[in-house]
């Protein structure tokens, strides 16, 4: 029952994983994170459970201090393209700074089984969110097109729209800019919209807490969000979004999984190296790819992943009882 209840929960115990499975894993994640812009802490955290012995705590932890190289070389290569929303990106990190120490030190004292659940349950309920989050936003501007009004017309009568619309604009004419200009940028979004900057805080507060406590999922709940706040939006403008917006508070996150001793420093090496060239290369491979069954491929995803998690962590409840 101990071997069990061991393969269920995640055991802790010293597992060697060689060279290669560590590069493997580290290049799977940060490709799957530069591509898509979500899902290398999900293949990471998984990865570290399942097939290197550690806890769920810990590799919420691990994951942390390893696809923080992933996010800052896919979020520069974007960024370089000029496919990021600066205000956007800001107005999110920067509540997520109190999330994410408050939801470490909640997580630290969650059982595994209670942190699987968490996540299981999470990864399932943004699933559709996230297939369907922006389609909704085609089909009202399809609607909108098909009744013979113009781009200023819509835009007369949708101003929170327009705003979005106008600052997902500004970053893809001149690429990178000066911090200047981009504070500059930010200041101005704020003043014209400081509603929509609001619900960005909101958001950014709610990253904060997922990404503290399950080291992963913040991630998703980001993207789903701009996906429905970016009309007309490209795909990878919303992945570069993302990914500037959640880099800063997971550096944040791990600072706090430090100080609680839940990062296992050996694996970490090997696994940001090979984080930081597939981050490159996902971010590389992004730019020419079907945003839309980009988002129903990883929609899926979450939703076997989420599934099994939870299937396992209610298997392994039964066994502790």
């Amino acid at each position: 029952m101990r071997r069990k209840l061991s393969s269920l929960v995640g055991s802790g115990m010293a597992v060697r994983p060689s060279l290669l499975q560590k590069t493997s894993v580290g290049v799977a994640s940060g490709f799957i994170q530069g591509m898509t812009g979500v899902g290398g802490g999900i293949v990471l955290t998984t990865a570290l459970t399942r097939s290197m012995g550690l806890t769920q705590v810990q590799a919420t932890g691990t994951s942390l201090a390893v696809k923080i190289t992933g996010n800052v070389s896919a979020a520069a290569t974007f960024a370089q393209s000029g496919l990021v929303d600066s205000s956007a990106a800001f107005w999110i990190a920067l509540p997520a700074f109190l999330g994410v120490t408050h939801g470490a030190r909640l997580g630290t004292r969650c059982g595994d089984v209670r942190m699987k659940m968490l996540f299981g349950g999470l990864l399932l309920t943004l699933s559709p969110f996230c297939a369907f989050g922006k389609t909704k936003k085609d089909l009202k501007k399809s609607s909108s097109d098909s009744s013979g009004e113009s781009a200023v017309t819509a835009a007369a009568h949708a101003p929170a729209a327009a705003a979005a619309v106008a600052a997902a604009a500004k970053p893809s004419e001149n690429g990178l800019r000066s911090v200047s200009q981009v504070m500059s940028t930010i200041y101005q979004d704020t003043l014209s919209d400081p509603k929509r900057m609001a619900r960005h805080m909101a958001v950014g507060l709610g990253f904060g807490y997922c990404t503290g406590m399950l080291g992963v999922g913040g991630a998703p709940l980001v993207m789903t969000y701009l996906f429905m706040d970016m009309a007309g939006e490209k795909e990878q403008s919303v992945i570069g979004t993302t990914l500037c917006a959640i880099t800063v508070p997971s550096i944040v996150g791990m600072g706090v999984h430090w100080t609680l001793g839940n990062i296992v420093w050996p694996m970490v090496p090997v696994l940001c190296a090979g984080s930081l060239v597939g981050g490159m290369a996902g971010a590389q491979a992004s730019m020419g790819m079907n945003g839309e069954w980009m988002r129903y491929g990883f929609s899926g995803f979450l939703a076997l992943l989420g599934g099994n998690t939870l299937w396992k962590a209610r298997a392994a409840a039964k066994l502790i009882r």
